[in-house]
């Protein structure tokens, strides 16, 4: 059993109740199973590979634990809450806010049939819309802190992630959340690209957006970064 744990000035304390186990089966290995944030965490129970919201509840002084996806062949991992668009709706951050992660889909339950896509989980309306699919794998999918920028890794078989991967990036409306338009930035069969990460670098108005990301294209892992302003 798998348990979510916070610590706060020494005192531990348990975020999952009796019952929940934190765990993924996403690509079968599991991955990110939880994805904490101001005031709450969001969790994969490894019976129902359900995400499940935490919240603290201030009324009892215990915790509310919450449903977020419905019952069915899916699987939740690898991914993050994103707030730029709840805050400027609602104080508490969770509410309107996304969870942008790999949805597995075992409607059909055979290798060859399982639908990999990355989905973005409204954390208040319980819809959950595809924001990429068509390959058979994805990973690692992160949201700028604008909320104007999706990066996510992706491949297909036979490639294993550390043979050949595919970096790409997708442009979001920031007040909705739709991908406006994507392109590829990184990867290919010959090439493994992972951890993307954003970076805003500097600040004020000389502030730059800069995509970080790890690639084998030299023979060996190294750092890369790309600016914003040069993406279409």
């Amino acid at each position: 059993k798998h348990m979510l744990k916070s610590c706060l000035e020494g005192q531990q304390e348990d975020e999952t109740p009796d019952g929940f186990n934190t765990r993924t089966m996403v690509h079968e290995y599991g991955g990110a199973a939880f994805a904490p944030f101001e005031g709450g965490i969001l969790f994969s129970n490894m019976k129902d590979q359900r995400l499940y919201l935490t919240l603290p509840d201030n009324e009892i002084g215990g915790k509310e634990i919450m449903a977020v996806t419905p019952e069915g062949p899916f699987r939740y991992a690898d991914g993050e809450i994103t707030v730029a668009r709840a805050r400027e709706s609602h104080h508490k951050s969770w509410i309107g806010a996304e969870y942008v992660c790999v949805r597995e889909d075992h409607t059909i339950d055979q290798p060859s049939k399982v639908v990999n896509e990355v989905v973005a989980v409204n954390l208040t309306t319980r819809e959950i819309r595809v924001i990429a699919q068509g390959n058979d794998f994805y990973a690692s999918p992160t949201v700028s802190s604008d909320g104007e920028w999706l990066a996510y890794v992706t491949w297909n078989h036979p490639y294993m992630p550390w043979d050949g991967t595919e970096l790409w990036v997708s442009k979001l409306d920031p007040k909705t959340g739709l991908v406006l338009y994507s392109f590829q930035v990184a990867g290919g069969p010959s090439e493994s690209v992972q951890q993307p990460l954003w970076r805003l670098r500097g600040a004020g108005a000389s502030a730059t957006l800069e995509l970080l990301f790890l690639s084998d294209c030299s023979g060996y892992y190294n750092p890369h970064v790309i600016e914003t302003s040069s993406f279409p």
